[in-house]
């Protein structure tokens, strides 16, 4: 009888196994409780009570991958502003781009700027980036996302654990709140009100939406 050759896994293969289990489990738990019974048991009294948010590094980028986000993100919005033809598919791979790489380093600047996420998003989903209107909702796949990045205040992007587009939801009320904060940011005189002389206070009442 040939003997089986051992397999060993990289922790990065681990994790992203695990990932991959829970995330199936959480979606269809039926599933794995058929297939890996014992996995389903312990999966039924651990798994629910811990956020997908505590789960370290899984949303981290290695320098290898941060670079490889950053020239794909590069590339597809350069094409953006000289091609006339761009798919849904360059689309939706630029947003997990940008959403990984702001997921994993939120404070600093990938040059992507608000325009360009508009026009990504409804590329994309077909979702209009207003300040009027309901909520809107475009779904990719269903389940549960493994982490919401806010692309801008009132554009949500949801992700798998792996970082696959999940949903986009645009909310033009907060995307009204956001424009009316950055709008007082450049105001340096108004002589028809007092919001020169109260520029902080009516900052905050933008974003507190008073």
């Amino acid at each position: 009888m040939m003997r089986s050759r051992s397999r060993i896994l990289t922790s990065q293969q681990r994790q992203a196994l695990l990932e991959a289990i829970i995330d199936r489990y959480e979606r269809a738990p039926e599933v794995i409780e058929k297939a890996l019974p014992e996995v389903g048991k312990i999966l039924s009294t651990s798994c629910r009570a811990v956020k997908r948010s505590e789960r370290g590094g899984i949303f981290q980028l290695t320098p290898v991958e941060r670079q490889r986000r950053e020239q794909s993100l590069a590339e597809a919005l350069g094409k953006l502003h000289r091609a006339k033809a761009f798919s849904k598919e360059e689309a939706i791979q630029a947003l997990e781009d940008a959403a990984s790489l702001k997921e994993a380093f939120p404070y600093e600047d990938h040059k992507i700027r608000e325009a360009e996420i508009r026009k990504l998003v409804n590329i994309a989903t077909g979702l209009s980036v207003t300040t009027k209107g309901k909520v809107t909702k475009h779904v990719f796949q269903e389940g549960e996302p493994a982490r919401t990045v806010c692309m801008l205040r009132g554009v949500k992007l949801n992700l798998t654990w792996d970082k696959k587009l999940m949903s986009v939801e645009v909310d033009p009320k907060e995307l009204a709140i956001r424009a009316r904060a950055l709008s007082l940011i450049g105001i340096g005189s108004d002589t028809a009100s007092d919001v020169a002389a109260r520029h902080d206070d009516y900052f905050v009442e933008a974003i507190s939406d008073r």
